[in-house]
């Protein structure tokens, strides 16, 4: 299917998509909940910028600088692998520790 056709006839594909519904609800129900979530989703995260306006300046500023070309993604400065913009200090934005997910989240548990 990684070359765009579908290993079905239309015929079939349209006896599938029938029963589907037929059968069940769920997939409505599936398709309402992504729905709702979404919107959920779109209000925590204006909540979260509400509590942390500061964090969410910096993380602006180095998404921002990254896009123009200012700032370059480094590798993790621990193992190499690919990173995330750490800041130490939310009031210097553009100051950053690059570390993957891993060595990030042990940063912030651990402080190390």
């Amino acid at each position: 299917m990684a070359d765009g056709r579908l290993n079905k006839c239309k015929d079939c594909c349209r006896d599938y998509a029938a029963t589907r519904r037929v059968v069940s609800d769920r997939p409505r129900e599936i398709d309402a909940q992504r729905y709702r979530d979404g919107r959920k989703k779109s209000s925590d995260k204006k909540d979260w910028r509400e509590r942390n306006p500061e964090k969410y300046r910096a993380q602006t500023a180095v998404a921002n600088a990254i896009r123009d070309g200012k700032l370059v993604r480094q590798p993790c400065r621990r193992c190499g692998a690919k990173a995330h913009a750490h800041h130490s200090d939310y009031a210097k934005p553009l100051e950053v520790d690059w570390l993957c997910a891993r060595h990030h989240a042990m940063e912030h548990h651990d402080g190390i």
